[in-house]
């Protein structure tokens, strides 16, 4: 991957003194490669509530839990476990790796997560794991041109 090819021109002209806020940067852009390229792994996936087996289905939290976790990263289990985990950041801040947090569709409560695959700047897109009966299981959605404006609640930085 570039920024692992970046981390290690960075350590062959800086050595161990390489600026620790730059080695971080390239370390979190890496981690989150690797968050998006795992996460496609499972395009087309079916949906399965309560789920985390791929050969069966995920759910929503089930598919991100079992994408950071095959990444190194703890997240929590379920949707409502995002209350508070992480760093809150604004929507135009987003970037690959961070997460999108919603309402369920019948209340106003957390209910259904998502990962965002692009970068900051470009127009926010995430892979989720979709309960929808016209598109269900493990989909990419362009946000700015989903139904799911008007349930987003926050998105998390949790690398």
């Amino acid at each position: 991957m570039l920024t692992a090819s970046l981390l290690i021109a960075l350590r062959w002209v800086f050595g161990e003194d390489a600026p620790s806020s730059a080695m971080q940067q390239l370390q979190q852009l890496d981690k989150a490669d690797s968050v998006v390229s795992i996460a496609r792994e499972y395009l087309g996936t079916p949906y399965r509530y309560g789920s985390t087996a791929p050969e069966k289905g995920f759910d929503c939290s089930g598919f991100v839990w079992v994408v950071m976790k095959k990444a190194g990263v703890a997240v929590p289990r379920s949707s409502r476990g995002y209350a508070g985990f992480g760093e809150e950041i604004p929507l135009e801040e987003c970037r690959k790796g961070d997460v999108l947090v919603f309402s369920a569709t019948n209340n106003s409560q957390i209910g259904h997560v998502g990962i965002v695959i692009s970068e900051e700047g470009e127009p926010v897109r995430f892979i989720h794991a979709s309960s929808s009966k016209k598109h269900p299981g493990v989909v990419i959605t362009d946000y700015n041109k989903s139904w799911y404006i008007k349930r987003f609640k926050f998105a998390t930085r949790v690398l």
